[in-house]
């Protein structure tokens, strides 16, 4: 009796082998350039969180300096009050700036420098004092942008406050 032995088609070990190398060596990249597109979208996402920041802080500040009444310094920021009396308060600190209005705070994380305070392009020390001038420096991706914004006090508003400026 004659065994008839059927041949298997299959792979060889070696073929399952360089099949499993080449793999893992395509895995291996792929995920390596996975890492670098999230590593880059991660810091393209918080650069564009602070440019957004700081663009709405603009526009906020820009709009409560146009509708304030008068604008005075205090501890650690300034505060502008309209024409309703309706007070705004911006506290500004080297990593962040916080905007309170009745019982609405937002914070803006922008890191802050070389805050100025000026009345009649003099500068401001004592608080509270009034103001009509308030700039300062916002770091954004490595670059500095300047703040600056200013309060036009009528004339009537300068003669009736005209001993406390004086000093």
């Amino acid at each position: 009796m004659q065994l008839n032995p059927k041949k298997i088609q299959a792979f060889t070990l070696i073929e399952l082998m360089i099949t499993m190398l080449i793999s893992s060596i395509s895995f291996g990249i792929i995920y390596s350039g996975y890492e670098i597109v999230s590593k880059q979208y991660r810091s393209y996402k918080s650069s564009n969180e602070i440019i957004a920041d700081a663009l709405y802080l603009n526009v906020l500040m820009a709009s409560d300096f146009s509708k304030a009444r008068d604008a005075k310094k205090n501890d650690d920021g300034f505060q502008l009050i309209d024409y309703e009396n309706r007070s705004t308060i911006y506290e500004l600190s080297t990593e962040y700036i916080v905007r309170k209005v009745s019982f609405s705070i937002d914070t803006f994380k922008v890191p802050v420098k070389n805050i100025s305070y000026l009345m009649q392009n003099s500068d401001v020390n004592a608080e509270p004092y009034f103001i009509d001038e308030v700039s300062f420096n916002v770091g954004i991706n490595k670059q500095t942008q300047t703040f600056h914004y200013k309060k036009q006090y009528d004339a009537a508003f300068l003669m009736d406050h005209e001993t406390e400026l004086a000093k």
